[in-house]
């Protein structure tokens, strides 16, 4: 299991993010579709999703934007992307991986992805240089592992951001520790914590109210 991460604006929907920095993006599912290529369904978040839907179709990454839903603080989108993603995720999935979460913010594109062997990273490492893309490994861990931690749903990244706040006083009263000061040591942005943070206590407290749920109704995502 890998986590990488590759900068939006090599990626996508870094105009997006220029105009709207604050909204993030959920990958609930990557497949593919005939001649549109590689499609998305994209969960939003964000304290300004209103006229997202134009924001997103002007975006030169995309084709085609369509919105499925909105509730309060998200909504869902339908997106086709341009050649360039697709060719971007054909070099991540170079060797057999399966993109298995993609989320996105105003710095970076972060991704959970197995592979069937350790060697398999190399050969997407060695893709993706041939594409220019500065693409960084930031954890590679057993499957093992993560299924263990998968049976609390969540997510390595989500585990250690948990845990990290736990052991810096972040849930005491008064708080030992803030967002930022957290942010600071983990080395992500503020925006990219504070959802993490909010998806994994989420997940802990379903688990906790909802304990004969098979699993979460939308999987983890980092």
């Amino acid at each position: 299991m890998v986590e990488a991460t590759i900068p939006a604006e090599q990626f996508a929907l870094s105009e997006t993010f220029r105009c709207r920095p604050s909204t993030a993006f959920e990958a609930v599912r990557v497949a593919v579709d005939g001649a549109d290529g590689a499609m998305a369904l994209l969960w939003a978040t964000g304290d300004d999703l209103d006229g997202l839907s134009s924001v997103l179709d002007a975006d030169p990454s995309t084709r085609t934007v369509e919105a499925l839903t909105a509730l309060q603080e998200e909504a869902l989108f339908r997106v086709a992307w341009t050649d360039h993603v697709t060719t971007v995720c054909d070099a991540v999935l170079a060797d057999r991986g399966t993109v298995l979460a993609a989320y996105g913010t105003s710095d970076a594109w972060t991704f959970r992805i197995l592979f069937p062997e350790h060697d398999a990273v190399s050969a997407t490492h060695d893709a993706c240089e041939e594409h220019d893309l500065d693409v960084a490994f930031e954890r590679i861990y057993d499957l093992e592992g993560s299924l263990r931690l998968g049976r609390h749903g969540l997510t390595e990244s989500q585990y250690e951001t948990i845990r990290a706040a736990y052991e810096r006083g972040y849930y005491e009263v008064p708080r030992e520790s803030t967002l930022a000061d957290l942010a600071a040591e983990l080395n992500v942005s503020h925006q990219a914590l504070s959802e993490r943070l909010r998806r994994g206590q989420a997940t802990l407290v379903e688990r906790v109210l909802r304990p004969t749920t098979a699993a979460p109704p939308r999987p983890p995502q980092a």
